[in-house]
């Protein structure tokens, strides 16, 4: 270690004294920087928490659902509104004075997100069905060429979709529906009786057939208040457009689906009990 000269002012080792008082203040910025990163990762995560969301879900609305059915596939808090919300959504065929979307809501896929309304989606349903309809032919002018309005035809469509089940059914199902209505005949339907039983398929009793319900195609003649689902585009193409024909009858007849129709009730009986001996009815 070398000494100063005499005279020398003492020096008070600047530099390891400042490098001392240094290292505190290091420390503070050093903090406060982990601090304010920690603060900006809040901040993100909120902001992407807040527009994201978790991911959307799948919504798959099948053609022969009903509005209940729809909400029961929903995830909270949607479904709980879904079916109240459903009477204040309006859509362009309701009838004046009918609040239901039974029916009138469009088939396929809709991706829900977490902070969807009801309203949103049920207008975006509606919309879809709109164009549904539309593509199908469905407007005022085909529906007047079957004596019916809209409305009735998305009725008549609904009970297709659930008499026919199968495409190559549905245009003579329609037919049907158009023959007995003119003939001022009962449907007689079991699908719509069902649905006032809020069943989905199964044997309609004949105790069943006598329920004092506007729904019950036994007793009223005419078509249901409502649809009784929403029909598929073939159902609706086949309700607007029905095959040429005279049936007032058909039952299945075949464990494929297929329907065998007739004009007369004894041709009616006949394929019944053809149906029967296939272990069908």
């Amino acid at each position: 270690m070398t000494a100063d000269p005499p005279g020398t002012p003492v020096r008070q080792g600047v530099g390891r004294h400042r490098h001392r008082r240094r290292r505190p203040k290091r420390r503070a910025l050093i903090a406060a920087a982990i601090v304010v990163v920690a603060a900006l990762i809040g901040v993100l995560v909120w902001y992407l928490t807040r527009t994201t969301g978790p991911p959307p879900y799948t919504l798959d609305v099948k053609p022969g659902y009903t509005v209940a059915e729809v909400a029961n596939q929903l995830g909270e808090p949607i479904a709980t509104s879904f079916v109240k919300v459903s009477h204040t959504v309006p859509s362009q065929f309701q009838p004046s004075g009918n609040h239901s979307l039974e029916g009138l809501l469009g088939t396929g896929d809709y991706q829900v997100t977490a902070d969807e309304t009801a309203e949103q989606l049920l207008t975006t349903m509606v919309d879809r069905f709109d164009h549904q309809a539309a593509a199908a032919g469905l407007n005022a002018k085909s529906a007047a060429k079957l004596d019916m309005t809209e409305y009735q035809v998305v009725i008549a469509a609904s009970i297709v979709e659930k008499e026919g089940y199968y495409d190559k059914n549905m245009g003579k199902v329609a037919r049907v529906i158009v023959n007995r209505l003119a003939q001022g005949m009962t449907l007689d339907m079991t699908s719509t009786v069902l649905f006032s039983l809020g069943q989905d398929g199964g044997t309609v009793t004949p105790h069943d057939r006598q329920l004092d319900t506007p729904y019950n195609t036994y007793k009223h003649a005419g078509l249901t208040p409502t649809p009784i689902c929403f029909p598929s585009m073939a159902a609706l193409r086949a309700a607007v457009d029905p095959t040429p024909g005279t049936w007032l009858y058909f039952v299945v007849v075949d464990k494929d689906g297929t329907e065998a129709f007739s004009t007369t009730y004894t041709q009616q009986i006949a394929n019944e009990k053809l149906a029967a001996s296939r272990g069908l009815g």
